[in-house]
Order: C-alpha cells, then sequence, then structure tokens
C-alpha cells in the first residue's frame, strides 16, 4: 500500500500494452493485498506475478533473471520531486538497467548513468511499456555493461564513497563556524 512506489502505473502500463513482447512483472514482499486486488481488477495476474517476502539466495535467483528494474514511480504523492532509493542502487549494483519517475542526485543529469537510467515523468499516468522496451533495445545491453554499472556503482555510490562525501562536508561547515 505503499502508494509512491507507483506500482499502479506500471500495472496500468501492463495492462495498455499491446506490443510483440510477452511481460513478465515479479512483486515480493508483505502486504501486497492492496496490490493484489488492483492485478486482479485489471486481469493482468497472468503477467504479475507476487509472492511473499523473499531471502536474498531467492532474490539473487530473481535479479540474475531480470532485465530491467522498476525503481519509485511516484514520489511525487508524497510531495517530493528528488528522492534516493535502495532499490535503484542494488540495481545499478547487480548491473540492472532501471526506470524511476523521481529525480535522484546521483543519477539525474549524471551523462554516464543516461546509459542505464529512464527516468520518467512524475505523474500518475500508465508507464508505457513499449517506450521502455525501446529504451533498453537501444541500449545494446551486454555483459560489460553490466561491469559498467556495476563500476559506477563502486565509484558513486558505495557507503565508503558517501561517507567521505558527508566528512568532507561536515568539516567545511566546522570551519565556518571556527
Amino acid at each position: 500500500e505503499a502508494d509512491f512506489n507507483g506500482l499502479d502505473r506500471v500495472f496500468k502500463g501492463i495492462q495498455l500494452y499491446k506490443g510483440p513482447y510477452q511481460i513478465q512483472f515479479y512483486l515480493y514482499g508483505r502486504n501486497l493485498q492492496a496490490e493484489k486486488k488492483v492485478i486482479s481488477e485489471l486481469g493482468i495476474d497472468n503477467q504479475v506475478f507476487t509472492g511473499d517476502f523473499i531471502q536474498k539466495p531467492e532474490i539473487d535467483l530473481l535479479m540474475n533473471a531480470a532485465h530491467i528494474g522498476i525503481g519509485a514511480l511516484a514520489v511525487h504523492r508524497k510531495g517530493i520531486t528528488e528522492t534516493t532509493t535502495i532499490k535503484t542502487r542494488e540495481y545499478c549494483a547487480r548491473g540492472i538497467p532501471f526506470v524511476a519517475g523521481h529525480n535522484d542526485p546521483d543519477y539525474t543529469g549524471n551523462g554516464e548513468s543516461n546509459s542505464f537510467v529512464l527516468q520518467l515523468p512524475a505523474n500518475d499516468t500508465p508507464i508505457d511499456i513499449g517506450e521502455i522496451i525501446d529504451w533498453y533495445k537501444k541500449l545494446d545491453f551486454k555483459a560489460s555493461s553490466v561491469l559498467e554499472m556495476r563500476n559506477f556503482a563502486f565509484l558513486n555510490l558505495d557507503y565508503t564513497v558517501k561517507m567521505n562525501r558527508l566528512k568532507t562536508i561536515l568539516e567545511n561547515e566546522q570551519l565556518k563556524v571556527n
């Protein structure tokens, strides 16, 4: 029931998609009753697969089979336009290209991340599955792309990098105070 994830946008996009590819969307977690209800109402039960909370070995299997990750698509519903999510960092570290519907200071405007992030508008319209497929096909994604994403994550998203940036900011603030 976390409507800021924008899963309703994904579900409606799946329902509207009439292209040549068979869409399979996997959703795991606790308390998915609201999502399951929408999935059933839209008649996409044969394309959206849900399950309970899973552990790392099952997550690894799913992630290794995934083509595209879906980040938060509706944080505007919480009144914000920019955020950072663990989900997209996990996709990046694993080398899975992804879509998101918000600004992220680590990806937005970073030319390097344009090769693996598709930023969608922050609104309540169904996502265009055809647009996402076209974007993915143009990526020409291969094994070297996975390594590039993982390197980007290591150089930009790793906690060591983040904590060093925070330390520098705090030290600069300390100098201003003294």
